[in-house]
């Protein structure tokens, strides 16, 4: 989204914006935008007849127009605008930072997991039951090859390996 809007950049619309951002009293403290959120919990706000982001209008006005860039924040705080903790980047620098800070979904709070760490603990005690690939696969409702990586720890790494009771 371009910042090529004659109502965005004039001095009411930034008097607007500044109005309804609540500013941290510590010296690296996040500015809150006080304002509308969407479903994802981002800052908007609607200027000249459209609907921006709070925290890449903040960086329009601050820094500079990001143009097809994202604006990622450094804090990880969706509704802080603050200028020095807002960059522009492109979709894999956001994925990089994210994986980085270790955001990202995994296990259970992956939206696509079919097993739980329970599961997972279930799964490696029946291989070291001798259970074949083909029947844990069918039991848990995963492919003979997710359930190897699983059982091997390729997969769901997170969750420590398990003891077979003696």
């Amino acid at each position: 989204m371009s910042f090529d809007c004659d109502a965005a950049q004039s001095p009411i619309a930034a008097d607007r914006f500044w109005g309804k951002v609540r500013r941290g009293v510590g010296a690296d403290d996040c500015w809150e935008w006080a304002g509308a959120t969407n479903s994802k919990g981002y800052g908007v706000i609607s200027v000249g007849g459209r609907l921006w982001l709070a925290h890449r209008f903040a960086y329009a006005l601050a820094v500079s127009d990001p143009g097809a860039a994202q604006v990622l924040h450094r804090c990880d705080n969706r509704v802080c605008v603050r200028p020095d903790h807002l960059a522009a980047g492109t979709a894999a620098d956001n994925a990089a930072d994210m994986v980085a800070k270790g955001r990202q979904p995994r296990g259970e709070s992956h939206g696509q997991a079919k097993l739980t760490a329970g599961k997972v603990a279930a799964i490696r005690l029946r291989r070291a039951d001798g259970v074949t690939w083909v029947r844990i696969a069918a039991e848990f409702g995963v492919s003979e090859r997710q359930a190897r990586d699983v059982a091997r720890g390729r997969a769901w790494k997170h969750v420590p390996a398990v003891t077979p009771p003696c």
